[in-house]
């Protein structure tokens, strides 16, 4: 919140000042679209990996559901999409431990680290912070206010990470997200860079959540839409504005995997605590006895 707060009353300029004190830039900073993309994962790959999350624990974006098993429906073997439309459920997120705790999954996140293409683009070391994967669901109901269309989940409104002193996000597509209607990444071209922004343009000054209203009018010709098959892989400053677009079909879901680099720890703790009874324990301890790009786990 504090970061949030800086942020805030200086358009990150205070953010900068911290970030260049704690940890000075060794090259310059080529990362100045705010996005990136890379080679595709092979498919069969995804479809591995994919299994292997699907039997984890979700949580729900509504508390009152916030532990429930994964509804399949069993005349279509897909999701339950009725059941969560119901419950007014758009958001499935797995939990960071159990993901990090499986050995094949643990795997993949070691094969696929962007820690040195990150730190190339932005001229500074980089540390992998938290892993997270969630499904999106359809929206319950299409609306004229795209506010009211996504109250259920935040993270679609148009909005800025400021969890730490630099917000940088690998996104791995688990589903074909081809179109607007299949619920895409957006991002706003240079708006990761430091210039004026009306800080009461935030109608969430918290969250810093912006209008869609006022960025359809100011932003239109600079949105970025990430479509893309399975396996498709890019690096986003998310300290820009993006948003992840609703899905607006039905019986339609998306699955992202993502892998969260900051140039420090200073801000938002996600450490999670490796545990001996991790199947992954092993092959996490000799990864990070040779490895100092990570800072997900409390013990090391």
């Amino acid at each position: 919140f504090l970061l949030r707060f800086l942020y805030l009353i200086s358009n990150g300029l205070l953010l900068l000042i911290i970030e260049k004190f704690i940890q000075k830039p060794v090259k310059i900073d080529k990362f100045k679209n705010g996005f990136k993309f890379e080679n595709k994962i092979n498919k069969n790959k995804i479809e591995e990996i994919k299994k292997e999350i699907l039997k984890q624990n979700i949580i729900s974006n509504i508390d009152s559901y916030r532990d429930i098993p994964i509804k399949i429906n069993s005349l279509t073997n897909d999701f339950d999409y009725q059941y969560y439309k119901n419950k007014k459920i758009v958001r499935l997120s797995f939990k960071r431990e159990e993901l990090i705790a499986n050995k094949k999954i643990s795997e993949f996140i070691i094969e696929n680290d962007f820690s040195k293409i990150i730190s190339n683009l932005i001229g500074q070391k980089v540390f992998l912070q938290a892993v997270d994967s969630w499904i999106t669901l359809p929206i319950p109901e299409i609306k004229d206010i795209y506010e009211e269309m996504t109250k259920y989940e935040d993270t679609q409104n148009w909005h800025r990470d400021v969890d730490n002193l630099r917000d940088l996000k690998v996104f791995i597509y688990f589903t074909d997200t081809l179109n607007v209607e299949d619920g895409p990444f957006e991002i706003i071209l240079n708006t990761n860079k430091f210039h004026f922004f009306n800080p009461f343009r935030y109608y969430d000054k918290i969250k810093l959540r912006v209008k869609n209203k006022f960025i359809q009018k100011k932003y239109k010709n600079k949105i970025v839409t990430f479509n893309g098959e399975t396996g498709t892989v890019f690096i986003a400053d998310t300290r820009a504005l993006h948003r992840g677009r609703p899905i607006l079909r039905e019986n339609k879901s998306r699955m992202v995997f993502q892998l969260y680099y900051s140039t420090h720890a200073f801000g938002k703790d996600n450490k999670i605590d490796l545990k001996e009874n991790y199947e992954s324990f092993n092959l996490w301890k000799n990864y990070l006895e040779r490895n100092s790009n990570v800072m997900m786990f409390n013990n090391k």
